[in-house]
């Protein structure tokens, strides 16, 4: 597994969680995970499974307590 991060998260002081951020994370056959800070409260989850460049799944804003 690879580890990338297109814009590093960013965590404020006081924040628990990172105000915004990308990391892409690929794995076997050229699939992907990408985790994308939108705020300090939420982020998506993304999962392009098949390696094509197209993330098929998204998990919509989520809390970052449930992430």
């Amino acid at each position: 597994m690879t580890l990338a991060t297109i814009d590093p998260f960013v965590l404020h002081d006081g924040d628990e969680w990172p105000a915004f951020g990308i990391l892409i994370a690929t794995g076997a056959n050229s699939s992907k995970a990408r985790l994308t800070a939108i705020d300090n409260v939420y982020g998506t989850a993304e999962a392009d499974t098949d390696g094509d460049g197209s993330y098929k799944w998204n998990s919509g804003a989520v809390a970052w307590d449930d992430i």
